[in-house]
């Protein structure tokens, strides 16, 4: 057995006990919602969860080996998905294999601690009696497009149906909390960003809160100051751009990772791993390591969220930080670092 195999067998992309867990959550919050929504909503945080993992192969392959991973664990009645599985669903892509090999062999190394160069993994290849003929790639036609795209959707909300039907089946899940799992408050952030409408005009929030134009200069300099990462690429300018596609004040969502993550000092040992996820989304960087651009997204897309509903005359601040996170206090604190960073870049 291949060590990197064992390696990627034991990095857990989800199980069963959170998915019970985000059931519960969105059951509990969307009350008013009929079943075949909630269960539309609970699909699709878990699809997330599972798409978020294959950052780095081509996305005309990403729903393929989606759903091929969820066939072969959920519905066969395995209790939680790991990368393994998700490996295993690569390698039946045949179109992948041929024209991609190089880049599922970096995602691989991505995950394994145990780094693999071609050779290596084209002789493990041959292990599995994979044989790969790039010579006829180009007669092959990738297997997303074997369906048209009404089909498709009517396959794909099946297996989502029959997915969450499975799910819903089994009764014996450890009655854990959200604390218990690792859900609680920013665990189940992102949740509500699958009905987020594309266009984001946030009249909801208060003008100082959405997009502006800022002093990029000043911004890196009150960054080097701290001696954060996220003054280099390709964070700065990640974050940058996410706070412009979601009409969000760039200054807003640098303060929450100055509040999260003290700006992520380079001094840190762990800093490029927390700089995946400065804001602590889903939980945790630990529990949730992405990349800048995913969890600057959800961030993004959570803020909008937690915004909406808030009172007249409200401090938008405090109003976000009642769910954003368990520190009540944590609605101040960025409070204090957005209007000392706006006063710095002025």
């Amino acid at each position: 057995m291949n060590s990197f195999e064992e390696n990627l067998k034991y990095i857990k992309v989800i199980d069963k006990n959170q998915v019970m867990v985000l059931k519960k959550y969105i059951y509990s919050k969307y009350k008013d919602n009929s079943k075949v929504e909630n269960a539309k909503l609970l699909s699709n945080t878990v699809n997330h969860i599972i798409y978020s993992k294959l950052e780095g192969l081509p996305n005309e392959f990403k729903q393929s080996i989606k759903v091929d991973t969820l066939k072969n664990t959920f519905m066969q009645n395995k209790d939680l998905i790991t990368i393994f599985d998700m490996f295993n669903s690569c390698l039946k892509n045949k179109n992948l294999l041929n024209n991609f090999t190089e880049n599922l062999k970096a995602w691989i190394n991505s995950y394994s601690n145990i780094k693999i160069n071609s050779e290596e993994f084209y002789n493990y290849l041959s292990t599995r009696n994979i044989t790969l003929d790039n010579t006829a790639a180009s007669s092959i036609v990738n297997e997303t497009t074997t369906f048209t795209k009404y089909k498709k959707h009517i396959y794909i909300t099946a297996v989502s149906i029959i997915l969450i039907t499975s799910l819903c089946a089994f009764n014996k899940f450890s009655p854990n909390t959200f604390s218990e799992i690792g859900y609680e408050s920013r665990g189940i952030l992102g949740i509500d960003n699958i009905r987020t409408s594309s266009k984001f005009p946030n009249l909801h929030l208060p003008v100082y809160m959405r997009y502006r134009s800022i002093n990029k200069t000043k911004l890196k300099n009150f960054l080097d100051k701290r001696n954060s990462l996220l003054a280099s690429e390709p964070y700065f300018s990640t974050i940058i751009n996410t706070s412009k596609e979601f009409n969000l004040n760039p200054v807003l969502l640098f303060a929450i990772t100055g509040q999260e993550q003290n700006f992520v000092p380079k001094t840190d040992p762990t800093a490029s791993k927390i700089a995946n996820n400065p804001f602590n989304v889903y939980h945790s960087w630990q529990e949730y390591n992405t990349n800048i651009k995913d969890s600057s997204q959800i961030a993004s897309r959570t803020v909008i969220n937690l915004a909406k509903g808030m009172p007249k005359n409200s401090n938008p601040f405090l109003w976000i930080g009642r769910q954003y996170a368990e520190d009540k206090n944590w609605g101040n604190g960025i409070e204090s670092i957005f209007n000392e960073l706006s006063s710095y870049i002025k």
